[in-house]
């Protein structure tokens, strides 16, 4: 029962393997280094049989879209995330994670900005000295 879950979501499992490029050496795919882990933590999670067996079923189609196509875990998990971040729909919107939803809401680091008086900003006050 548990060498069954553990095989369907572990790093170690035989579909979980980074595919091998033309040359032979294995590549990073957004299915290996994203899509098992989350998939992995969710199987820990869930017990109920047929969770488990639809979580796993989920990492096998990315792995065979990763063989038909390697770059589309990438575009899919791109377009997922572009969706989650635009939409003006809230219950999509509520997806975004708050430490993400921070970062957008936080003003770019270091950037100065054009300096005090420069065209099309308002003249520098003069010191009170």
């Amino acid at each position: 029962e548990s060498g069954q879950r553990q095989s369907a979501g572990t790093p170690k499992s035989r579909h979980s393997a980074a595919p091998l490029s033309p040359g032979g050496e294995a590549q990073s795919s957004v299915a290996s280094l994203v899509v098992a882990p989350v998939l992995a933590r969710q199987l820990g999670v869930h017990r109920d049989k047929a969770v488990q067996k639809a979580l796993a079923q989920l990492k096998l189609a990315f792995d065979h879209l990763e063989k038909l196509r390697p770059s589309i875990s990438r575009d899919v998990l791109m377009q997922m995330f572009e969706l989650v971040v635009s939409s003006k729909n809230p219950h999509v919107s509520s997806l975004m994670p708050p430490a993400v939803a921070a970062l957008a809401r936080a003003p770019p680091p270091s950037s100065p900005g054009p300096p005090l008086g420069a065209p099309g900003l308002p003249p520098s006050r003069p010191s009170a000295s």
